[in-house]
């Protein structure tokens, strides 16, 4: 009772012993593994860190208490995404949670954890594209597209599904960045028939850096005959707005499109 009254000192290094003494007895008592559980978020880290190393025996139950501390920074987060690791397949659905505030520090692990699951999901990772950290939002977007591009089948259609509904939502469609982001992950993983999600979103309403993406993902596609007239005059508008961002992009798609008389006056009037 006293080693337990001790770990709540307000001398952290007295408290800090106190919590390795606990770890090292390995007292079986309710209230001491409750105790160590709440030494595990004490303000200083060497307390936190004694409480971690002793419960660690026991991290496969503790997860829910040990994936919020990757948030804390420093040695405390580095011990824990290595427990985290090692139960990976058990932590992912906690951790794929816990991101769901999109904090830079946990987004930051998450984005090396989850991929490590043998059913990594790369829709858990779209919250980390909300972090509002570009460096962190880029290499989450490559993560997220390189895994999507591997789905098919029905896992392909049901990550479509909430990558779109993520991305239509209105803090991302708030957020340049992400919005920029979503729309290089849908243009790469898309179906190739799915014209119509990048013509949306290569229209006026959004930002130039959105438009381009979504542009040069539909130059990179196969356009099917019966949808080349209606893509053509969408190109040629883009082209008359006098944005050399947006232009450049629309010009990529209309080589990929077959060349027909009747764009021969709009063409002269764009370039007057």
């Amino acid at each position: 009772k006293k080693l337990l009254t001790l770990t709540g000192s307000k001398d952290a290094d007295l408290a800090r012993a106190a919590a390795k003494v606990l770890g090292a007895l390995k007292v079986a008592d309710p209230k001491a593994a409750q105790v160590q559980r709440e030494l595990l978020f004490h303000p200083d880290e060497g307390t936190a860190l004694a409480a971690l190393e002793a419960l660690t025996p026991q991290a496969g139950r503790m997860l829910a208490d040990i994936v919020p501390l990757l948030a804390r920074g420093g040695a405390l987060s580095q011990r824990s995404a290595g427990i985290i690791e090692a139960h990976i397949d058990a932590a992912a659905p906690i951790l794929a949670k816990a991101i769901a505030k999109a904090d830079p520090m946990m987004c930051r692990a998450a984005l090396s954890l989850l991929p490590m699951a043998k059913r990594f999901d790369p829709a858990d990772l779209l919250p980390v594209l909300g972090a509002g950290d570009p460096e962190l939002v880029r290499e989450a977007a490559d993560t997220v597209r390189k895994a999507s591009e591997k789905l098919s089948g029905k896992a392909r259609d049901v990550f479509l599904g909430k990558i779109r509904k993520f991305s239509e939502s209105k803090a991302v469609q708030g957020d340049s960045e992400a919005l920029t982001a979503c729309v290089k992950i849908l243009g790469a993983a898309g179906p190739a028939e799915d014209l119509a999600t990048m013509l949306a979103y290569a229209g006026k309403g959004y930002p130039t850096r959105v438009r381009r993406n979504a542009l040069f993902a539909l130059a990179k596609r196969e356009i099917p005959k019966a949808k080349a007239k209606a893509l053509a005059k969408a190109a040629l508008g883009f082209l008359s707005e006098g944005d050399p961002s947006v232009a450049e992009a629309a010009a990529e798609l209309l080589k990929k499109i077959p060349v027909e008389a009747s764009w021969a006056a709009p063409l002269t009037k764009i370039l007057a």
